[in-house]
């Protein structure tokens, strides 16, 4: 009798030879949501904010003895005011019949069909809650099915003035002043002025130094590393602007920027790869 070899053996009786678990394509990111300070709970479908600036200083001088005059006297209501946003619901759908949960098991699964797409729902719930929350786009009255409520995104609210019929229009108090916001048509023409530039708009307004958590995406973040490179692309005139006695070993190159000070304050660099298309940078 012949001997069995391996090519004989019949495919569909032989018992396969697969991973007891799954090898994830790509990580979960949530960056921003997971950094963010959290606040409490809405408890309107509207929220919102009072803010309120300061007098503005000026030379002041009074006769000793002089009575107030009616028109000396102010009071701070115009330093006050309120930014209002709106909540905005979401969901992930999933689904498994009784039959396929008792019955369907599947190689790498474990729980169960209905545990594991739950877990990748919750996983789905948590990202688009990271693209919803950094979103280029204005919030949304809820006027039924088909209009639902949305909340204004991170970047909607940088705005130097309202856009024609806004929905719940900033007030002027709370509008980003234009030295903060730069445009530019992509990450390779932005430059280190340029972020200090915005840098230093940020602490004239507030009239202090600050420390923030910067979100850029991978081009703007090799742009950024690319500020401590002195050779590639120079003229042969040119001088580096930086000197680095960093330690190196023979067989490593440590090149990466976390960190930038500057005279009006500190950024945190953290690499983002889903911020709204467009953005390359977010203060």
């Amino acid at each position: 009798m012949a001997a069995i070899l391996d090519k004989d053996l019949d495919s569909l009786l032989r018992i396969r030879d697969v991973s007891g678990s799954f090898t994830l394509v790509r990580a979960e990111e949530t960056p921003f949501t997971t950094m963010v300070k959290k606040g409490m709970k809405p408890k309107s479908s509207l929220y919102e904010w009072p803010i309120r600036d300061r007098y503005a200083p000026e030379d002041s001088a009074v006769a000793d003895g002089e009575e107030v005059g009616a028109g000396e006297i102010q009071n701070n209501e115009g330093n006050k005011t309120m930014l209002q946003g709106r909540i905005q619901k979401g969901r992930v759908a999933y689904g498994v019949g009784d039959i396929a949960e008792a019955l369907g098991n599947e190689y790498a699964v474990n729980g169960g069909l209905l545990a594991d797409n739950a877990m990748d729902a919750l996983c789905k719930s948590r990202e688009n809650l990271e693209v919803t929350a950094l979103k280029t786009t204005d919030s949304q009255a809820d006027a039924g099915a088909g209009t639902p409520g949305k909340l204004r995104g991170l970047a909607n609210w940088i705005r130097a003035a309202n856009p024609g019929s806004p929905d719940l229009p900033v007030p002027a108090m709370g509008l980003v002043p234009a030295g903060h916001i730069h445009a530019a048509a992509s990450e390779a023409v932005v430059t280190e002025d340029d972020f200090r530039a915005v840098m230093r708009s940020i602490a004239t307004t507030a009239r202090k130094k600050g420390s923030w958590d910067v979100y850029v995406n991978p081009a703007m973040k090799e742009v950024i590393t690319g500020w401590v490179r002195t050779a590639d692309g120079l003229a042969a005139t040119s001088a580096p602007l930086r000197s680095f006695n960093a330690q190196q070993s023979d067989t490593k190159i440590t090149f990466e920027v976390l960190f930038y000070e500057s005279d009006f304050g500190k950024l945190r660099i953290h690499t983002h790869y889903s911020l709204p298309a467009g953005v390359f940078a977010l203060v």
